[in-house]
């Protein structure tokens, strides 16, 4: 799941300080606050637009313009700031009144964002741009006049294009105006809390009929004083421009008191992922006990034949050796290994050595350190000399080595020899081997059945380690049926975690439900082992959609995981546990807007892993992680796990631009130019094309951070070379 693809998609407001970035000098030092929001269209194709807007549309950046008002990159320059026209007041629209520094210091609209408390969301839908807040509670709280409120700004991409004229003719807050665009019809008091309203009456009238249907007085007490805590609030903004003479617009959130503006919220695409995995080690629950097994010696030789020229030995007769030692031990391996006699020498050793490397290599997994190898290469006179009786020339018999490879290397003649040298071309084993164990059910059964239950867990141990060891097949150890009794029970529980382990890949569906069922049964079982209760939560922990399909309620999920964390054995788990589960379940209520949920997790997740050394020095994991955070909207969380990535080890080109895009939301970033200044020093430590991607495609800084001048000119000319990207950087 990517939310950047989804039509609805959620945002947290944060709330940042003063942006002065403007390089006209003349921006009231009233704050805009940055924050990022997953949309469709985040800065839509406006010509695009169909009546289906749930459908993904060419999303860009800055396109180099190729039409009559503007031209390539490196055919324009810019103008002088000293011959444009500075900025002038503007009659805003909606009898709006322009920003204000006073004002907006002492605006507690404004300070609700500073603190972080107040949460908006923004989605371009079919019916419009819907407005939402997961912090309905907050925005009733901070609406005290009528007149209080927001706005959706429509911002064109236009004229931030490198060689745009129109940067120094378009009046914007650059230029010392209160507004960047088009300001949609204000959304005030009334209309905003509608929905809240709504949902309140119908949540009294709720409980009231509760309170009727109960017929206990304490029941009817605590119905009655039951708080209302509604998840979200909506409201329709406006309509998507359909007729825009532009091509990409982005949209900003105006906040209103008293018909003043009194703060500028900008958008910024950051997107993250949900790649991040973790798991519980699963091990059955294994005996030492030694194993006397009788030993049975036994020697095998084969022949491995070779291609002309080929190192590498024939793959059906490898198989046979293979399957021929899949019970055996390997004892000494002697490897005779040839080249045919007509190559050249140099050429012939690399060939005979290469090929005997080759047999060595393959029988690696069968050996260990005990086992000895012995390897004797060369050319294969040996067998040339026997082959000269059925041959055409037996008078060579007589001739050099040298005459006799002089005459090979003749066209003719070698055609005539080739079948020769083929057989040539082979390398001789023999392993001498010994009997660990027979692999064999008709064996197994009849031990089971003849020893006692601590002999046939012995027995079971060792297989499932000469298993793990690629030494034994795991068939075996699931055919084997154990009685049920109590003194059987870790054998039968030991059997469905080995089949798990080695075989849920090759399982059909009706498998899979097969050891749910078993699952399920052994659970409930009066003398379940506390082994199996712990298999059972990891099994639903890493197969997560799978019990989903089998309506496994979360709040179970969450009883298991104490339950077995109660135990002293996987009390260190628990922790871990929690937060494999919330790895699963937060994105889903994300996605169904139950944000009390989304921060519970988000909360408990983000202090685990940042509480671990192995997370926070790793990089992939590290972010994995940010990406998780990311696209549930936990930004400042993820600002600090990539910080402390790049604080305690090397720099990662990856997590540094994935930093700086994600600061864009910081509050300590939007004072003065410091962020724009480290976006220009950021091009000497990541490469040309990683530094310009910061801009360019879908997932990157909003536009409106070229209102900074130095900044544009900077990646105007340092970017011209790579022209547009964002089809190919759109996800």
């Amino acid at each position: 799941m990517n939310f950047c693809k989804n039509a609805k998609s959620f945002a947290w407001l944060l709330v940042l300080s003063a942006l002065v970035i403007c390089s006209y000098g003349q921006l009231p030092a009233t704050p805009i606050s940055q924050t990022s929001i997953h949309l469709s269209y985040p800065e839509y194709l406006v010509k695009a637009q169909t009546n289906n807007l749930s459908q993904q549309t060419t999303l860009t950046a800055y396109q180099k313009q190729q039409d009559k008002e503007t031209s390539p990159l490196d055919t324009i320059k810019i103008k002088n700031k000293a011959e444009l026209p500075k900025g002038k007041k503007q009659k805003l629209p909606w009898k709006l009144r322009p920003l204000n520094a006073k004002t907006t210091a002492n605006s507690e609209f404004w300070k609700v964002f500073q603190n972080d408390q107040l949460q908006l969301q923004l989605d371009y839908t079919s019916q419009g741009i819907i407005v939402r807040s997961s912090t309905p509670l907050q925005l009733l709280d901070v609406l005290k006049n009528r007149k209080d409120g927001i706005a959706i700004e429509l911002v064109n991409q236009k004229s931030y294009t490198c060689g745009s004229k129109e940067y120094y003719t378009t009046l914007g807050r650059r230029a010392g105006s209160s507004i960047n665009g088009t300001i949609l019809k204000p959304i005030y008091k009334k209309e905003l809390l509608r929905d809240l309203n709504k949902q309140k009456q119908e949540f009294k009238q709720l409980q009231a009929s509760k309170a009727r249907l109960s017929g206990s007085a304490k029941n009817k007490k605590a119905i009655d004083t039951t708080t209302w805590q509604p998840e979200a609030v909506s409201v329709l903004a406006g309509a998507i421009p359909q007729n825009d003479s532009s091509k990409f617009v982005t949209a900003n959130f105006l906040l209103i008191h008293k018909k003043r503006i009194v703060g500028v919220v900008h958008y910024t695409d950051i997107c993250g992922d949900l790649s991040l995995r973790d798991s519980l080690p699963l091990t059955p629950q294994l005996v030492t006990t030694p194993l006397d097994f009788s030993s049975e010696d036994k020697s095998f030789s084969f022949q491995i034949p070779f291609a002309r020229n080929s190192i590498s030995p024939d793959h059906a007769s490898m198989e046979v050796v293979r399957d021929t030692l899949k019970n055996y031990q390997i004892d000494r391996i002697l490897i005779d290994a040839f080249a045919s006699i007509e190559g050249i020498g140099k050429m012939n050793k690399q060939l005979y050595q290469s090929r005997a490397d080759s047999i060595v290599g393959y029988l690696r997994k069968y050996i260990d350190h005990k086992t000895t190898i012995t390897v004797q290469t060369g050319e294969n006179w040996e067998l040339f000399y026997q082959q000269l009786a059925q041959s055409p020339n037996p008078e060579w018999k007589s001739w050099s080595k040298t005459r006799i490879k002089q005459e090979l290397q003749k066209p003719g003649v070698l055609k005539v020899w080739e079948k020769y040298l083929d057989e040539q071309r082979s390398a001789s084993v023999r392993l001498e081997t010994h009997l660990n164990v027979r692999d064999t059910l008709t064996y197994v059964q009849k031990y089971y059945k003849a020893k006692t239950a601590a002999q046939a867990a012995a027995l079971q141990s060792f297989y499932y380690r000469q298993c793990k060891a690629g030494k034994l097949a795991p068939n075996t150890l699931f055919s084997v049926h154990y009685p049920k009794t109590e003194e059987y029970n870790s054998l039968r529980q030991n059997q469905m975690i080995m089949d798990y382990e080695f075989n849920r890949q090759h399982w059909s569906e009706a498998q899979w439900i097969n050891h749910w069922n078993d699952l399920q049964t052994t659970l409930v079982e009066k003398d379940s082992l506390s082994e199996m209760q712990y298999y059972a939560m990891t099994f639903i922990l890493s197969e997560w959609d799978f019990v989903k399909r089998q309506d496994y309620k979360e709040k179970d999920i969450l009883q298991l995981i104490q339950q077995v964390t109660s135990n002293n054995k996987y009390r260190s788990l628990e922790k871990k546990a929690r937060s494999i589960f919330y790895i699963n379940t937060v994105p889903y209520y994300l996605q169904t807007g139950n944000y009390r949920k989304v921060k519970e997790g988000v909360d408990f997740m983000y202090t685990y892993y940042t509480s671990q050394p192995e997370v926070v020095t790793n990089r992939n994991t590290s972010l994995q992680l940010a990406n998780f955070l990311i696209e549930m909207e936990a930004f400042k969380p993820a600002i600090q796990v990539l910080d402390n990535y790049l604080k305690k080890t090397a720099f990662d080109e990856d997590i540094y631009a994935q930093y700086l895009k994600l600061i864009f939301i910081h509050p300590d970033y939007q004072q003065k130019r410091v962020y724009t200044k480290l976006l220009i020093e950021a091009s000497q430590k990541l490469s040309p094309a990683k530094w310009c991607d910061l801009f360019m495609g879908e997932c990157r800084i909003n536009f409106q951070v070229f209102d900074d001048e130095e900044l544009r000119s900077f990646y105007c000319e340092k970017c011209a070379g790579i022209g547009n990207e964002a089809k190919q950087k759109t996800k």
